[in-house]
């Protein structure tokens, strides 16, 4: 115990965890410290460290009854949180009291700590549930190995003295959840909790990447609409698992199998007929959906996503490029293996954002580019300024474009030439000017050191 405050402005003492042996072989230590602040009390915090690691836990200060028991009137807490209550102390004294506070959990022992809390039921001030999560996030975050084989300890010790843990127990519900999602829990204890009552529980091992195909099938009987969600999108669930769920009573449940990358074309097949806009607009987005459900899907109100899709044959994308629906042009517009001709097509669209898309298409060939620099609408032409295979007469051009938003896309354009931005150099705006500069230096750096 320290006699006197050290003279400096953060204190701390640390003390091992020796009645933790799991804790104490990991090097893992528990600390006080109080920061000295010019206004206001100390910040105090119990601090963990293990290694170059450090956590900290921030600390309400609970005032503590220096003379006897007895002497309490009879109507008086035993402890107040002085969160509300402003208690006045000398820093000395803050840290005086969060030290013996940390070195009598080091000398209990954590794990003990943590029993006589869980036994002891919920508390409003002290080792309460909110300071047992905190505390376990910090040693989650110093030694994780260490501190989920601590997590596990508690569950079990837990377990096998109340049987089965009430979900009103707010720390003990927080572990479980704990355990459930994360990425180091022992298989058995996934496979108890899948069973948990609490619903968080089983979402956070429906969600875990570490659980095995054959807890994820169980889980998709799971009553809960959440918890089949999760199963629905993980990268493990078997097909025949994903195929029961593509029945799923609840559309969000089938959506998610729609959305799972790993969903095989089958399913993908079976739900393209779905009675839900939602499910099929996802199986149209899908990226291993094949041609065939695609052109299926290509007479739908989905096929704007359709339009877009990578896999669309091109005699679709051609019917589709005449759609009456601005939306769907739009989704042609955008599609990166739409024919040169449908984007010079679309160029002249009556819609702004589909002239726009074809802007933006990474493969729109030059001539096109060069003619919609002429375009009414200014959004138009900043896309082409940006584009990088605009060509250098185009870009020349609109040099002096009347929206400054155009003629900074052309000073920030990489593919613009020193000719191009000794022009811009004098622009009236200051942001042309300065993006000008920017990418002179980087013409600079190239021409001097290829990069």
């Amino acid at each position: 115990m320290i006699s006197e405050p050290p003279q400096k402005s953060t204190w701390e003492q640390w003390y091992p965890l020796i009645n933790d042996p799991g804790l104490h072989a990991a090097g893992v230590e528990v600390g006080a410290r109080a920061v000295v602040q010019s206004k206001g009390s100390p910040k105090i915090r119990i601090v963990f460290r293990a290694g170059k690691r450090k956590a900290e836990v921030k600390c309400v200060h609970v005032a503590v009854y220096a003379d006897s028991l007895e002497s309490l009137p009879p109507d008086e807490e035993l402890a107040r949180s002085s969160e509300h209550h402003r208690v006045k102390l000398p820093p000395e004294e803050h840290f005086f009291a969060l030290n013996s506070y940390v070195a009598g959990i080091a000398e209990v022992g954590l794990g003990a700590m943590f029993t006589m809390a869980r036994k002891a039921g919920d508390q409003s001030v002290g080792f309460n549930s909110l300071m047992q999560q905190q505390l376990l996030q910090a040693l989650l975050h110093v030694a994780p190995a260490a501190a989920l084989d601590f997590c596990v300890w508690m569950l079990d010790d837990a377990f096998k003295v109340e049987g089965d843990i009430p979900s009103t127990a707010d720390f003990i519900t927080h572990l479980k959840t704990t355990l459930a999602s994360h990425k180091h829990s022992p298989l058995g204890f996934l496979a108890r909790l899948a069973g948990d009552t609490d619903r968080e529980v089983r979402i956070g091992v429906a969600e875990n990447t570490r659980t095995p195909p054959e807890l994820l099938a169980r889980l998709a009987d799971d009553t809960d609409t959440y918890v089949r969600r999760m199963v629905a999108l993980h990268e493990h669930t078997p097909l025949e698992t994903l195929v029961r769920l593509a029945e799923d009573e609840k559309k969000v449940v089938r959506l998610m199998v729609a959305g799972n990358p790993h969903t095989p074309v089958e399913v993908l097949a079976r739900l393209a007929g779905d009675e839900d806009n939602y499910v099929r607009r996802a199986v149209a987005g899908h990226t291993n959906t094949p041609p065939e459900i695609l052109v299926r899907l290509a007479g739908d109100d989905v096929r704007f996503v359709v339009a877009g899709h990578q896999n669309t044959p091109l005699e679709v994308l051609e019917r589709l490029a005449g759609d009456v629906d601005a939306d769907v042009r739009w989704g042609v517009a955008g599609n990166e293996n739409a024919p040169h001709k449908l984007l010079a097509r679309l160029a002249a669209d009556v819609d702004v954002d589909v002239r726009r898309a074809v802007a933006e298409n990474r493969n729109t060939p030059p001539e096109v580019l060069a003619r919609l620099a002429g375009d009414e609408e200014k959004l138009v032409r900043r896309a082409v300024a940006r584009h990088k295979g605009t060509p250098l007469e185009t870009l020349a051009r609109i040099t002096g474009d009347e929206d400054k938003l155009v003629r900074r896309s052309v000073a920030s354009n990489k593919y613009a030439s020193r000719e191009i931005l000794v022009r811009l150099a004098g622009d009236t705006d200051e942001e042309v000017r300065a993006r000008v500069a920017r990418n002179q230096k980087r013409l600079d750096l190239k021409e001097t050191y290829g990069v």
